[in-house]
């Protein structure tokens, strides 16, 4: 929506047959052309958008010991893989990704027991550090020190 009240909403109902309904909300734009804005619109539609989990939740009572114990220790930092199989518009679908986990809510409360909800965001690795890589990792002779 731009700042003087225009706005533009743009659909592919292919996609979301096969991912569902996305939706990206772009508040005080700077553009003011009705034109200007369609075309944003269009830009930003990603007819296959890579779907991916913001955050998960767990109830402890549904988990096995071991389960339990490995969930209990996820922190804020660590990366965990998530994995589903759900119906989809064409067909059963799986999607399993590993993300980093940005947030941690625990919740124990007497009629749902333990629950944990895990915030999370895609993992990005922009350099790896290898010792004794001869780009990478031998300290004093590169880019890290």
């Amino acid at each position: 929506m731009a700042l003087d009240g225009k706005t533009a909403t743009d659909t592919d109902a292919a996609s979301i047959a096969l991912y569902f309904t996305q939706t990206t909300s772009i508040t005080n734009s700077l553009l003011h052309v009705q034109g200007q804005i369609d075309d944003a619109a269009a830009y930003l539609l990603d007819g296959e958008p890579e779907a991916r989990y913001t955050d998960v939740g767990v109830t402890f009572a549904s988990l096995t010991s071991g389960q339990r114990d490995a969930v209990a220790v996820i922190d804020i930092g660590d990366t965990i893989t998530i994995e589903k199989t759900f119906p989809s518009g064409t067909g059963t679908m799986q999607l399993g990704q590993e993300l980093s986990v940005e947030g941690v809510e625990h919740v124990i409360d007497l009629a749902t027991g333990h629950r944990a909800t895990f915030f999370t965001a895609p993992t990005t690795i922009v350099y790896e550090l290898i010792l004794d890589d001869a780009t990478y990792g031998i300290i004093g002779t590169n880019v890290l020190g």
